[in-house]
């Protein structure tokens, strides 16, 4: 019987060793400096030593609970922010945060919408990396076609959401567990209120420019020409043209078929 104690208490014993042992050491908790700016925004900066690093993260009460009827609205806007500020377009943002070493990140979750930047401390290059940032947020764009990709990207993720057992169960929880309250619906919205932000954006457009699009195209290769081909036959009326190219077909099979024909190869 005594024989079997200690195997039956070792876990217990090395806890009671851990507590004792953490309870003399002083854990290292950073200091949080916090202030208000001027405008009302809450500042929390937490300075660390030894790597010339600075990681900067704005976050805005714009989370997909506040989209209203427009499932979806804040995960599209987030998604637009890089794509185009003042006279850049996506590739002149990404060519001034190349050059500096920067990396700049947008998302939205149920409750808030984020800009993240990391960039290296030297003072020209984060003063660069500053100003890419500033205008992404102050001066964006949100270009026609550049809202057209991105809808279409949402759209195409939210097709393959239900083809996903996982992200099908997941949505039938949230909706389950919070009813008619916002969290109920995916940030990323579902395909019919997504759908409806096409005419809306072509109504903008129309309002500030005195007239509409000229054209509305999609375009897409591989898996993606599979996505051009779907909205060809679901959302015919929304588009002047359509570039596919390679549609993928099966694309797990397809990726299977590679591994086997890299096996053979090798053997």
């Amino acid at each position: 019987m005594y024989a079997n104690l200690p195997l039956v208490h070792t876990p217990l014993r090395l806890i009671a060793w851990l507590f004792i042992f953490f309870s003399g050491t002083a854990l290292a908790v950073p200091e949080i400096e916090h202030w208000t700016t001027s405008k009302g925004g809450r500042v929390y900066y937490v300075k660390t030593e030894g790597l010339p690093l600075v990681d900067v993260r704005m976050v805005f009460d714009a989370g997909s609970a506040r989209d209203g009827s427009l499932f979806g609205l804040a995960s599209l806007t987030s998604g637009m922010l890089d794509s185009g500020a003042l006279d850049w377009d996506a590739d002149a943002i990404a060519q001034r945060l190349e050059r500096v070493g920067a990396v700049l990140g947008t998302g939205a979750s149920r409750d808030s919408a984020y800009l993240s930047l990391r960039s290296l401390s030297h003072p020209d290059k984060l003063k660069e990396a500053l100003e890419t940032l500033k205008n992404v947020v102050t001066h964006p764009t949100f270009a026609v076609k550049d809202f057209e990709r991105e809808r279409n990207r949402v759209l195409m993720a939210i097709k393959q959401q239900g083809e996903d057992p996982g992200e099908i169960a997941e949505i039938s929880f949230m909706s389950t567990l919070y009813g008619d309250h916002p969290y109920a619906h995916p940030s990323e919205g579902i395909r019919e209120t997504v759908e409806k932000l096409t005419p809306m954006a072509k109504q903008l457009i129309q309002t500030a420019y005195g007239k509409g699009p000229d054209r509305s195209y999609i375009g897409g290769c591989s898996n993606g020409g599979r996505h051009a081909m779907v909205a060809a036959s679901r959302l015919g009326d929304q588009y002047d043209g359509y570039l596919v190219g390679a549609p993928g077909y099966r694309l797990p099979y397809a990726a299977l078929a590679q591994i086997w024909g890299a096996q053979k190869w090798a053997a």
